[in-house]
């Protein structure tokens, strides 16, 4: 039975500002979420998580608790390879093991933050090592690993995917797809059609022909058919809307949270309806 998460990185004006930090206090999020939308499971983002204090961290545990807000996927962003990879390895490991805290049944990962074609057979091994005791680490604390299929990772083109997964072990991760072109349904159709058995995950968001965020029953892909392809590899996974409509702004005080969610919503409709439509089994909140 699948599930339709709200990522939280949709929920944060400061995603993509450096050194990653959140915006808005994730207890507080889980509140919003719980009291606006329809979503009774998340996928956290790693730098909503990995700033917390323990103090802090037993507040969001209340928050889910009180809410009925379940913690599907942990979303983490390693470095594999170079200076700082000991210390990604480190924070990913205590990623870890807070996701399990938290009751998550599976991790999604950038595998590393270099393109496939651009690495040395030294940074191939070490990536390798580095991507092994992450799916150790995990698998220990009872987690899943999938990679997300992502630009300038060792995910970034069908042959690095299928390579990745053969020189780790068939079967020891899967893969969280995502499309590479946005505006190409065919191209991504085809695509699924080759990664589906190993598809353990999904990440949605709609985008406008130019690239921007858009509603999803607009986007240019044809997401019901790409439904209908996991439907019949007999997919289960979570279904994760990681962007939505007017979550991205130039100034962080122009963020609409109320506005964003709003968003949010009108896509968890969309895509429960479609899915069912497709045959995917939808886990739908009481």
């Amino acid at each position: 039975m699948s599930r339709i998460l709200l990522n939280t990185i949709a929920l944060d004006p400061l995603r993509w500002a450096w050194p990653r930090h959140g915006y808005y206090r994730l207890a507080d999020l889980i509140g919003k979420i719980a009291t606006q939308t329809g979503f009774a499971s998340v996928e956290i983002w790693q730098y909503h998580l990995s700033v917390l204090s323990g103090d802090e961290l037993d507040e969001v545990k209340s928050a889910l608790r009180r809410h009925g807000i379940g913690v599907d996927v942990v979303g983490g962003y390693p470095v594999l390879a170079g200076d700082e990879s000991s210390v990604s390895i480190r924070d990913l490991r205590a990623l870890f093991a807070t996701a399990a805290e938290l009751g998550a049944s599976s991790i999604k990962i950038f595998v590393g933050n270099e393109a496939s074609g651009e690495i040395s057979d030294e940074v191939w091994a070490k990536s390798l090592e580095s991507l092994d005791t992450l799916i150790r680490a995990a698998t220990e604390l009872g987690l899943e690993v999938n990679g997300e299929t992502h630009q300038n990772t060792l995910f970034d083109d069908i042959l690095a995917v299928e390579h990745v997964l053969t020189a780790i072990g068939k079967g020891r991760m899967g893969v969280c797809f995502q499309p590479y072109d946005f505006a190409d349904s065919d191209g991504t159709i085809e695509t699924l059609r080759k990664l589906a058995p190993d598809v353990r995950h999904l990440h949605i968001q709609g985008r406008t022909k130019d690239g921007d965020f858009g509603e999803l029953e607009a986007a240019p892909i044809d997401y019901r058919r790409l439904l209908g392809i996991l439907a019949r590899s007999e997919f289960q996974g979570p279904m994760s809307i990681e962007f939505v409509k007017d979550c991205v702004v130039a100034d962080p005080a122009d963020f609409d949270l109320d506005l964003v969610l709003a968003n949010a919503e009108a896509d968890r409709v969309f895509l429960e309806r479609i899915a069912m439509e497709a045959g995917v089994k939808v886990d739908r909140p009481a």
